[in-house]
């Protein structure tokens, strides 16, 4: 909130710095980030199409969209587009507190850069819409209270308070329970919030109606219709369940033995809501937490996550919100600024510790893909469809992207043509009789004529089809 607390200011100023430093080392793993996935999927997709590749109407992620489309217009090479790719997720991190310390909204500084850090290990190298639309939350929220505090007319405020709550809602479903967090906390703690009551009703009406406009357009083909579809079909046992499923006890684990910094940060927050007997916010802290719980028990069921952790963080990590909220508007602003900025400190210290660590896990699959790729330059082959090996496969974490990963690897390198690998089932028919035409280039979704490729960055072979053949005969 806007303050002249010193303990805020101070720490928003940590907050930032800690956004750039997570900046820098988006751009010094670049490949694991941009190798990887999703990550290769989209950036293939925009290099290919020459165009920004909206997926599902989640209109925020042109945010990170558009730096590698700008490159690709300019005809940079792909290494340098690769890389505006992967800075370009933290770059808009970066904006995205640098506009809430702007908007002197300093309590949403900080709590920005706790999410981005607090539950952010392998995830801080998946390329996912779900931090895109928690950042959005948080610009719209330091928007409108910057209007507020200014008393800007509100044929201003609606309108630009709609579209900001729009392009959060829409780049991702997960955002609507920090967003329902974050305003009915900010309305229960009444400080500082610069709206009366007739405006307010106006703005939650506007949120509400948001919300249901996303609902209601939820496409039928979109993977949040089908988690959407586990959280509004379930029996109360479903919910009782929720609370032990695989999901839910793997995070349990990990809250103690990879996210312990923020147990201290939900105890010291309500903590300091029971001694100032606000326990009705805490009571709501409380009751979303729980609730957060038994939305991920009925949504994800038996799904454990620990072998695609980067996956399941992302899906947990809009619960920070709501753990550290009362951290950072109740107890840190009651510390002493070295205090608070030590502890600050600290808490990004570890965290940052942690994402660190986690890029071995993509280095080691950028060089599982490069030993593939010396194989098929040893032994001539531009294009191999693999039969399924289930020890590579988990070796690679995913691998339908694998396709785009070693093609957009493969550009990096200067290869002329350009070599691409591909897992195959012998029952897929389909796939199987595409890769016997020499013009076509196979993906997990299907193929690609040579004809359709971008060549200025894709020149692959089309002067012979696919060797197919297992991954053990390959590495001979």
């Amino acid at each position: 909130m806007t303050t002249t607390n010193a303990a805020l200011q101070s720490g928003a100023r940590v907050a930032v710095w800690v956004m750039v430093g997570l900046l820098i080392l988006s751009g010094v793993y670049f490949k694991e980030k941009v190798l990887f996935g999703d990550g290769s999927y989209l950036l293939f997709n925009i290099i290919n199409k020459r165009s920004i590749d909206i997926q599902w109407g989640r209109y925020g992620s042109i945010v990170s969209q558009f730096l590698p489309y700008a490159g690709v217009k300019l005809g940079l090479p792909i290494g340098i587009v690769g890389l505006l790719y992967a800075v370009g997720f933290n770059a808009f991190f970066l904006v995205v507190t640098a506009i809430c310390y702007w908007c002197r909204q300093y309590a949403l500084t900080i709590l920005a850069a706790l999410y981005f850090t607090l539950f952010f290990s392998d995830s801080f190298y998946w390329v996912s819409e779900v931090p895109q639309a928690v950042g959005f939350l948080f610009i719209t929220l330091s928007v409108l209270l910057w209007f507020g505090e200014r008393n800007v007319f509100v044929f201003v405020i609606y309108p630009v308070f709609s579209f900001l709550l729009f392009i959060t809602v829409s780049t991702h479903f997960v955002v609507i329970i920090p967003l329902v967090f974050l305003w009915v906390y900010l309305l229960l703690r009444k400080e500082n919030w610069p709206y009366p009551k007739d405006k307010t009703i106006v703005l939650s009406i506007l949120v509400v109606g948001v919300i249901l406009f996303r609902f209601v357009n939820v496409g039928g083909k979109s993977g949040e219709n089908i988690h959407l579809h586990n959280v509004t079909h379930f029996s109360i046992k479903d919910i009782l369940f929720s609370f032990v499923s695989p999901v839910v006890t793997t995070f349990y684990y990990h809250l103690f033995a990879l996210y312990w910094p923020i147990l201290f940060v939900f105890a010291a927050g309500i903590y300091s809501l029971v001694r100032k007997k606000r326990n009705y916010i805490a009571g709501w802290i409380i009751l979303v937490c729980v609730g957060y719980i038994i939305i991920m028990g009925l949504t994800y069921g038996d799904y454990k996550g620990e072998y695609a952790l980067f996956h399941i963080e992302s899906e947990w990590g809009a619960l920070s919100v709501i753990m550290a909220a009362a951290f950072v508007f109740e107890y840190l602003s009651q510390l002493k600024t070295k205090t608070a900025v030590l502890l600050l400190l600290a808490i990004f210290g570890v965290r940052m510790v942690y994402i660190y660590k986690s890029a071995k896990i993509f280095s080691d699959r950028n060089e599982l893909k490069e030993a593939l790729h010396q194989k098929m330059k040893e032994k001539g082959f531009t294009k191999v469809a693999l039969y399924d090996n289930k020890k590579l496969s988990e070796d690679l974490i995913l691998d339908w992207a694998l396709p785009e990963e070693l093609i957009l690897a493969s550009a990096m390198k200067g290869d002329k043509p350009l070599l691409t690998c591909r897992f195959i089932r012998t029952a897929d028919t389909v796939a199987l009789k595409d890769l016997t035409q020499k013009d076509k280039i196979s993906f997990d979704f299907g193929t690609i004529s040579s004809s359709d490729m971008n060549t200025q960055y894709f020149e692959l072979d089309i002067s012979k089809p696919y060797v197919m053949l297992n991954y053990e005969e390959l590495m001979k």
